[in-house]
């Protein structure tokens, strides 16, 4: 079950949901919105030293593209 991020259009709320269908609508839990945006999420697995340093705690990086740069 994949967690998701977003960022709402209408108040800049940043939340996470868990969606169990790409169908499913997202509303901002703060206003009710439902002019959010999915963000690119980046994640980081034990052992992997590329985003040390980084604030967001992973480079992200996968073979076809990069969010490091």
């Amino acid at each position: 079950m994949p967690i998701y991020e977003f960022s709402c259009q209408h108040c800049e709320n940043s939340f996470e949901e868990l969606l169990l269908s790409s169908r499913e609508t997202v509303a901002c839990p703060r206003c009710e919105s439902h002019a959010v945006e999915r963000k690119l999420s980046i994640f980081r697995s034990p052992g992997n030293d590329a985003g040390k340093g980084m604030a967001s705690g992973g480079c992200g990086c996968t073979p076809n593209t990069c969010a490091c740069h």
